[in-house]
């Protein structure tokens, strides 16, 4: 939204009306508003809070999409009904996030405008500073850390501890939704020694509950001093009370060579995650505990290469509580830049005594299959294929400027005239987002603007 923060959207909406002669309608008279309906599915029920507890109405806050920014602009607050009209009280706000009220909801507001209108909730985070230490207080640099939600529902991405043991996440705020104190539990694999196939130096893991979030607002994405972060601080101190009991393997194995529909311009590869994308396939080890939620990446550096269709064999060091994944991805690019994603995945409950099997398959493909062009004479926009488009937006290729930007709700076909902020130019940047899938070498593939 406007403020740089993340919105959670319950339902949102775009309202087009028009007068008897079919012109649009964007404002009404000084004065004048109107008042605004929005269903609300039930799988976003779970999102629903009250704004400013204490009346007998749930306040919801209402976004309104600026289309000359290009942002979500808060204005004013809404209120939740029931299919009747009447005015759902708050006492019901506990059966509507557990899914158990009985009947319809709808996001209500009164407005003086229209476009797209968004009954949203700001994300409610703050971000910790974790610093992860031995039982003696040292700092335990290279620590990959995985934080859970205990009262909430989340998990973080790995983040390796620095130099001083210290990371920074962002975790649910104490105080955002019930008014009560939020906690979360973090993972800690502390890496092994230098030779990473002998098993006897396998990573240690721990995990420390019942760490409490803070109340203040603060984020990582805007912890732009790493001196300075604006974070609280929470100390993981890594002692025999938190060492957790996992059981420690190595998993031999091979990926197939993928059906694959085109030529790879780089031979692919087997990797850890470590590795990167960058040679164009990998294998992922997952340590789950269904008991906590965790999930963690424990592989350091790359444990073996070699090229899919001469051997394309792994072998990786592995932990696990409840069970292991292995997952193997590949990434692979032909001569119009169109990326293929190929991906296979298995679940172990105990360590495999034959070698592990993984066959990618294609899961996903993106690229500029789009033809564009612009008329700067005409103001419009055409394109090939003719795929409907959701959203079209245009940018000056040297300033970043924004000069055109719309949703398209029941989507757009080619042509297309538009009204642009400022003169479009044929070297203009074009970001579309079409409907519908295109097909491509047999496949169907989300495409962009060439």
């Amino acid at each position: 939204e406007s403020n740089g923060y993340l919105l959670k959207s319950t339902v949102f909406a775009a309202f087009e009306l028009k007068d008897a002669q079919g012109v649009p309608i964007h404002q009404l008279p000084q004065g004048q508003t109107a008042k605004i309906r929005i269903k609300i599915p039930k799988d976003t029920w779970n999102t629903v809070a009250d704004a400013t507890p204490g009346n007998e109405q749930i306040d919801v806050p209402m976004y309104y999409f600026d289309e000359v920014k290009g942002t979500w602009v808060a204005e004013g607050s809404g209120w939740i009904e029931d299919a009747g009209g009447a005015k759902v009280v708050p006492a019901e706000l506990t059966n509507i996030q557990n899914g158990s009220y009985s009947g319809l909801l709808f996001s209500v507001a009164e407005v003086s405008h229209f476009s797209w209108w968004n009954h949203d909730q700001i994300e409610q985070t703050t971000c910790v500073e974790l610093v992860v230490v031995n039982a003696d207080g040292t700092p335990v640099p290279n620590a990959k850390v995985v934080v859970s939600g205990e009262t909430y529902t989340g998990t973080s991405d790995a983040v390796t501890t620095s130099a001083e043991g210290k990371i920074l996440v962002d975790v649910k705020r104490s105080g955002s939704d019930s008014g009560g104190t939020e906690t979360f539990s973090a993972t800690v694999i502390v890496p092994p020694g230098s030779d990473p196939l002998d098993i006897s130096k396998a990573p240690t893991a721990y995990r420390v509950d019942h760490i409490n979030s803070p109340s203040n607002t603060a984020s990582t994405a805007l912890a732009l001093d790493p001196n300075d972060s604006g974070c609280e601080e929470r100390e993981l101190r890594l002692d025999g009370k938190a060492l957790l009991a996992m059981q420690a393997g190595t998993v031999d194995g091979a990926v197939a060579e993928a059906l694959m529909p085109i030529e790879p311009l780089v031979p692919p590869t087997v990797i850890s995650e470590a590795g990167g994308m960058t040679s164009a396939a990998q294998v992922d080890a997952y340590a789950q505990a269904t008991s906590k939620n965790t999930k963690a990446f424990f592989e350091d550096a790359p444990l073996f290469q070699t090229t899919i269709g001469e051997d394309g064999r792994f072998r990786l060091n592995v932990l696990k509580t409840d069970s292991f994944t292995l997952k193997a991805s590949q990434v692979m690019v032909d001569e119009n830049s169109v990326f293929f994603l190929f991906e296979d995945s298995k679940k172990f409950y105990d360590f495999p005594a034959e070698s592990v099997e993984l066959r990618p398959t294609l899961t996903n493909c993106i690229g500029p299959l789009i033809d564009v062009t612009l008329n700067p004479q005409t103001n419009t926009v055409s394109w090939e294929p003719n795929v409907p488009l959701a959203v079209l937006s245009i940018f000056d290729a040297n300033t970043g400027t924004v000069k055109f930007n719309q949703m398209y709700p029941n989507g757009v076909e080619s042509p297309l005239t538009i009204t642009p902020i400022q003169k479009l130019a044929a070297t203009d940047l074009v970001i579309l987002v079409p409907t519908q899938l295109v097909p491509y070498k047999g496949y169907f593939c989300l495409g962009t603007a060439k």
